[in-house]
């Protein structure tokens, strides 16, 4: 029995001897610290890159939605041939000549009168009636 018990002493102190050299302790923990932050990292970049990629997408679709929703252009006027009033191209015909009516400039090209407006940022020419 007593045999038994110094083996179980003997156990304890191996047990015991990582704790006696206390100055290994820094080093461990250093380690320990080191790649627990070096983890952290790690996952912060990957995290700001899947969201910048998260953001690259969503701008293209919503640039892919407003592209759709946005009304497409006038088409350009054609010489001689009269359209409707309040038709908005997006070009005058060739030949068109300036004529001032009233203080408001208009452009007389074969049979129709345009006045020139802005659509949001657009310059278009509507027809009209001097």
């Amino acid at each position: 029995m007593r045999s038994a018990q110094l083996r179980d002493t003997s156990r304890r102190s191996k047990k015991e001897q990582p704790c006696k050299n206390v100055s290994e302790l820094p080093k461990r923990f250093n380690r320990v610290f080191q790649a627990f932050l070096l983890a952290a990292i790690m996952l912060s970049i990957a995290l700001c890159s899947q969201q910048a990629a998260t953001a690259q997408q969503q701008a293209a679709v919503a640039q892919q939605q407003a592209a759709a929703a946005a009304p497409p252009p006038p088409p350009p006027a054609t010489a001689g041939k009269p359209l409707p009033l309040g038709t908005v191209v997006s070009t005058l015909p060739a030949g068109c000549t300036a004529k001032t009516v009233g203080n408001v400039e208009y452009y007389h090209c074969g049979g129709n009168y345009y006045r020139a407006v802005f659509q949001g940022n657009n310059l278009v020419y509507v027809t009209a009636k001097p």
